[in-house]
């Protein structure tokens, strides 16, 4: 597990996708659960840390794609945490077919990844978020509504640290090919483009000195002239 700040931590067992620990006084958070079949090596990882899934407090969600969500289910049944994600993404927690998308094709293309790539069951969701929420521990974080790559997308920020857990809002790392940069979301596997890039814009106004991004490394080096490029940039998935 590696630290990123003194109450973050970033899990090792999981590939594809970063699924991050929140560190509380009397357990923890899991932000995202990384795709399906790892549960049990989640497990396991948390357990050599000391982290036993008996003091896991609940599970934030980024958004409800399937590579975020895959061992949501098989942990929440385990250690009896409550699910948490945005509203707007109740199509994607539950595997409905009618899930939000731009096109057939696009709507076509993500149901076939349910199916064939992520295969978790559908997710049952214990607390929906708006966004704009606080939340105490750890210092207090602030869940915002970023929406774009999904209609309910979730950054969760904690202001005294500057740290940012922006989900697929920001990628730094191609989901596909792994070529390493800062970009947007891609355009293929995101609902609206347009609004994906107003809310890195909104992002770009916080004070960062952490990025912690769904796919990629973190980010601690001149975050606000890389957003500034990126957000200057024509090709919206143009990396940085």
């Amino acid at each position: 597990m590696d630290q990123i700040t003194k109450h973050v931590f970033k899990l090792e067992s999981i590939p594809i996708c970063n699924v991050y620990l929140l560190d509380v006084e009397d357990g923890y958070y899991l932000v995202d659960s990384g795709l399906f079949g790892y549960a049990e090596a989640i497990r396991d990882e948390l357990e050599e840390e000391g982290c036993p899934l008996s003091n896991l407090k609940g599970i934030l969600h980024t958004h409800g794609h399937g590579d975020h969500i895959g061992n949501s289910p098989a942990l929440a049944e385990k250690s009896g945490a409550p699910v948490m994600g945005h509203e707007a993404d109740r199509p994607f927690f539950q595997k409905s077919p009618h899930i939000p998308a731009k096109s057939l094709f696009q709507r076509t293309l993500l149901r076939l990844a349910d199916r064939f790539l992520f295969r978790q069951p559908p997710l049952k969701v214990d607390n929906y978020l708006t966004g704009g929420q606080e939340m105490s521990f750890s210092g207090g974080w602030e869940a915002l509504h970023t929406p774009g790559h999904t209609p309910g997308s979730i950054s969760f920020y904690q202001p005294e640290q500057g740290v940012l857990l922006c989900g697929d809002a920001l990628f730094n790392q191609h989901p596909a090919t792994r070529v390493r940069g800062l970009r947007l979301p891609l355009p293929l596997i995101s609902v609206d483009s347009r609004t994906a890039r107003a809310s890195v814009q909104k992002l770009a106004q916080l004070d960062l000195k952490i990025i912690c991004p769904g796919h990629g490394f973190p980010l601690t080096d001149n975050l606000s002239q890389k957003l500034e490029r990126l957000l200057g940039s024509k090709t919206r998935s143009k990396k940085v």
